[in-house]
């Protein structure tokens, strides 16, 4: 565009003069759809991401149709030329856009976890840990035919917008769930190691009937939610054990396991059904918690340069993160 002068990094832009500029960039995430209705009207806010340089910027636009281009944007590599008039707002820098129009290549500096390559081998780790920790007949077989030979089990996301949101991240979330857990409770007094294992591995179960694999809610998942789902399944997974193998202990620890899965989010307030109430159910409420803020963490890391920090707070953290200059 005639009017727009082409920069590729930051420090390019007269931003103090109000510049018209035009660039390559990604968009990495949308802030606020923007409101267009009523007397108080909003901007559509969002992030990009330079292509050359890999430095973040903030982006506006008071054009309504731009929005689906925008969420098309944030969930894929596309790279998009931006033109627009670029000024600073308050102490931020930021482009109020003009037009927003795709290259035709894809970016060689976004991050996107949607499109991270997985195979079988999150599943063939889980099984492997299980192996060790699981040898009760009953909870193996139990493991094999609710989740893991069960091929959504490999291939559902963990979520539909925060951690794991992607094709796999089920296994990779229970993988790193797993982990944590067992070496939590690994040498300590009064953990009962395949319990926890058991919890672990089959906390999230709920999900693979809580939405769809393209994150569409179901009726059950609304009505209902993932823990106590999967609590359900696994108590109507027990009433098909034979008697002959269902002893006082047994009815006991599938009923400790059921207690991990309802209490794993640990509070009322963030969706459990119980608090805690055993040992166990507190190292798989913490492992799980921990391993979701790594992933929003390890995410929000892939899209900033280092030696720079995250334009806003990371899920979880109440807090903008750094990523180190080395």
């Amino acid at each position: 565009m005639s009017n727009y002068r082409t920069v590729s990094k930051l420090d390019e832009i007269a931003f103090s003069l109000k510049e018209k500029v035009t660039f390559d960039a990604t968009v990495i995430d949308i802030y606020s759809e923007g409101s267009f209705t009523g007397s108080k009207k909003l901007p559509i806010k969002f992030l990009v991401k330079f292509e050359t340089s890999g430095e973040l910027l903030l982006g506006t636009s008071w054009i309504p149709e731009t929005l689906p281009i925008l969420k098309e944007a944030r969930d894929s590599i596309k790279v998009y030329n931006i033109s627009g008039l670029c000024s600073i707002y308050g102490d931020a820098k930021q482009i109020s856009i003009d037009e927003l129009r795709y290259t035709g290549n894809e970016s060689t500096q976004k991050y996107l976890s949607k499109t991270a390559k997985r195979s079988t081998s999150d599943i063939d780790e889980i099984r492997a840990i299980a192996d060790r920790y699981v040898t009760n007949e009953v909870f193996r077989t139990m493991l094999n035919t609710l989740a893991l030979d069960v091929e959504n089990f490999k291939t559902w996301p963990a979520a539909t917008r925060m951690h794991h949101a992607y094709p796999g991240g089920l296994a990779t979330h229970t993988l790193g769930v797993l982990k944590m857990a067992v070496a939590m409770a690994e040498g300590r007094d009064n953990a009962d190691l395949e319990l926890v294992a058991m919890g672990a591995i089959l906390h999230d179960l709920g999900k693979l009937y809580e939405y769809t694999a393209s994150g569409e809610r179901t009726l059950e998942g609304d009505l209902f939610g993932h823990l106590y789902m999967g609590a359900k399944l696994v108590d109507d997974y027990a009433k098909t054990i034979p008697a002959e193998m269902m002893n006082d202990e047994m009815h006991e620890k599938i009923s400790l396991l059921e207690h991990i899965i309802l209490s794993h989010h640990e509070k009322q307030e963030f969706g459990a059904v119980a608090r805690p109430f055993i040992l166990e159910a507190y190292i798989v409420a913490r492992a799980d918690a921990a391993d979701a803020l790594y992933e929003e963490i390890n995410e929000s890391l892939y899209n900033i340069n280092c030696g720079s920090s995250s334009l806003k707070m990371v899920p979880g953290t109440e807090n903008r993160i750094y990523k180190k200059s080395y």
